[in-house]
């Protein structure tokens, strides 16, 4: 059998403006989550914005590493489905 292309998160169309899309909003989302919560909860400015910096940090992991394992199941579905449609073709 022929040696297959490697398809890579990086490469797929999709995949990875999906990705930084998903990193985007996930820093932003974790910014203002942590610095409400620390304005709310009588913090000072300075202390409140450090804190939402550590928010937006986590929140940009935790949505890359989401999105990352979202899309390699994604693309290994669509290349399964993929080579199913060969094989029927054949």
């Amino acid at each position: 059998m022929s040696e297959l292309p490697t398809v890579t998160l990086h490469a797929h169309p999709r995949a990875s403006r999906s990705i930084r899309r998903a990193k985007a909003r996930g820093g932003i989302g974790g910014f203002a989550i942590g610095t409400l919560a620390a304005w709310a909860h009588g913090g000072l400015m300075l202390g409140a914005l450090e804190r939402g910096l550590a928010g937006g940090i986590v929140g940009f992991l935790v949505a890359w590493f989401a999105a990352v394992n979202v899309w390699r199941h994604l693309v290994r579905a669509e290349a399964r489905a993929a080579l199913e449609r060969r094989r029927k073709a054949a």
